[in-house]
């Protein structure tokens, strides 16, 4: 039974992956550059920040947030 869920949930994750990844594509030049809601931040920190767990494995996010001393509006 766990692993028919995992599997699902896996298929669910790959699905909206791809949907999130074509709006990404789609997006206008311009769009990367315009202010979220989040403070002194940028568009491009936003969705950096939101595909960490997809880009870095735990030990490089480790690595990254370090060199950057924390800071998230690096580029």
């Amino acid at each position: 039974m766990i692993e028919l869920l995992l599997a699902y949930l896996l298929v669910a994750i790959t699905i909206d992956d791809k949907r999130f990844a074509d709006l990404l594509a789609s997006a206008p030049v311009e769009t990367w550059d315009a202010p979220p809601l989040c403070e002194n931040w940028q568009i491009r920190h936003v969705i950096a920040h939101m595909t960490m767990p997809a880009r870095f494995t735990p030990a490089q996010f480790g690595t990254a947030t370090a060199a950057a001393g924390g800071n998230f509006t690096l580029t």
